[in-house]
């Protein structure tokens, strides 16, 4: 068969050749098959590009706006402090005022006394008799939220005789000077001597007050493990 093969060829020395393809891809697109693979490459390179950008800006984006919730909690803290030491700053001289005059702090009950006696001798007063009670917490309305401070109160009863009502103001006034003493039951009445002409003799006059003190709550004791 071959044999037949290459006899036919050799009859046929004149045959024509196979034509060429032709269209686009045969004969236009191997001009341009260069120029399309870099248009192609430099699409899949622009749209990288663009995606990359895209997202670059979302995370900028993102840090903008974590940057300035960050500064707004920076400046509320700020003013949060500038208003806690303008407070400070302002509330201090009557803070040491009021540790001064002993509304604040532990009571101190041996300079108290102390003081009664210089009021004593200051107005020359008659002898009197008086009575520290010990110290209770006083329960205040729940809406009234002092934090970890409370009141406390300690009553203080004392008679005395007087030669002028006045001297009762006195001693009342001048308690003022070293606490916060809230009078809350006094009274002044004659006393009669038991003599020939049963003249009256000095008022005497009976007060009952409240020593208001602010102080700090204890710290509750941890249950036993």
């Amino acid at each position: 068969m071959a044999q037949a093969n290459l006899q036919s060829v050799k009859l046929n020395p004149g045959a024509k050749p196979a034509p060429a393809p032709t269209g686009f891809f045969g004969n236009d697109f191997p001009i341009i098959r260069q120029a399309s693979l870099r248009l192609g490459i430099c699409l899949v390179v622009s749209i990288a590009l663009v995606t990359g950008s895209h997202f670059f800006m979302l995370k900028l984006e993102a840090k903008k706006l974590q940057s300035q919730g960050e500064l707004a909690q920076a400046r509320d803290k700020f003013a949060a402090a500038t208003t806690e030491k303008n407070d400070i700053l302002d509330f201090q001289p009557k803070y040491i005022q009021l540790v001064k005059h002993g509304f604040v702090g532990e009571e101190k009950r041996l300079d108290i006394i102390e003081w009664i006696q210089t009021i004593q001798e200051r107005y020359q007063l008659l002898p009197m008799s008086y009575q520290l009670y010990p110290q209770q917490v006083i329960a205040l309305d729940p809406s009234q939220n002092l934090g970890e401070l409370e009141l406390r109160g300690s009553r203080l009863f004392f008679r005395l005789a007087l030669l002028h009502e006045d001297d009762l103001f006195r001693l009342v006034d001048d308690l003022g000077q070293q606490g916060r003493f809230i009078p809350y039951d006094c009274s002044l009445h004659p006393k009669l001597f038991v003599n020939e002409g049963r003249l009256p003799g000095p008022l005497e006059g009976e007060c009952k007050l409240f020593w208001l003190t602010v102080g700090r709550r204890p710290a509750e004791a941890a249950p036993a493990g």
